[in-house]
Protein backbone atom coordinates (compact mmCIF):
# COMPACT_ATOMS: atom_id res chain seq x y z
CA UNK A 1 0.00 0.00 0.00
CA UNK A 2 1.31 3.46 -0.88
CA UNK A 3 0.57 6.20 1.60
CA UNK A 4 0.75 9.97 1.24
CA UNK A 5 0.62 12.70 3.79
CA UNK A 6 -2.31 15.10 3.71
CA UNK A 7 0.07 17.82 2.52
CA UNK A 8 1.36 15.67 -0.36
CA UNK A 9 -2.21 14.73 -1.34
CA UNK A 10 -3.21 18.39 -1.27
CA UNK A 11 -0.25 19.39 -3.45
CA UNK A 12 -0.95 16.64 -5.99
CA UNK A 13 -4.64 17.55 -6.15
CA UNK A 14 -3.99 21.26 -6.60
CA UNK A 15 -1.43 20.56 -9.37
CA UNK A 16 -4.04 18.60 -11.35
CA UNK A 17 -7.04 20.92 -10.92
CA UNK A 18 -6.46 22.43 -14.37
CA UNK A 19 -7.52 19.09 -15.88
CA UNK A 20 -11.04 19.33 -14.48
CA UNK A 21 -13.81 21.12 -16.37
CA UNK A 22 -14.90 24.44 -14.91
CA UNK A 23 -18.61 23.62 -14.83
CA UNK A 24 -18.64 20.88 -12.18
CA UNK A 25 -21.76 21.01 -10.01
CA UNK A 26 -21.09 18.14 -7.62
CA UNK A 27 -18.05 16.39 -6.14
CA UNK A 28 -18.61 13.00 -4.51
CA UNK A 29 -15.94 11.19 -2.53
CA UNK A 30 -15.66 7.41 -2.67
CA UNK A 31 -15.18 5.99 0.83
CA UNK A 32 -11.58 5.08 1.64
CA UNK A 33 -10.42 6.32 -1.73
CA UNK A 34 -11.02 9.86 -2.88
CA UNK A 35 -12.83 11.62 -0.07
CA UNK A 36 -9.80 13.73 0.82
CA UNK A 37 -9.08 14.70 -2.80
CA UNK A 38 -12.76 15.59 -3.32
CA UNK A 39 -12.78 17.69 -0.17
CA UNK A 40 -9.65 19.55 -1.26
CA UNK A 41 -11.31 20.43 -4.57
CA UNK A 42 -14.36 21.91 -2.89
Amino acid sequence: MNCRSISATNDATVRKLYRLPGDIDLVVGVPRSCILAGRIYT
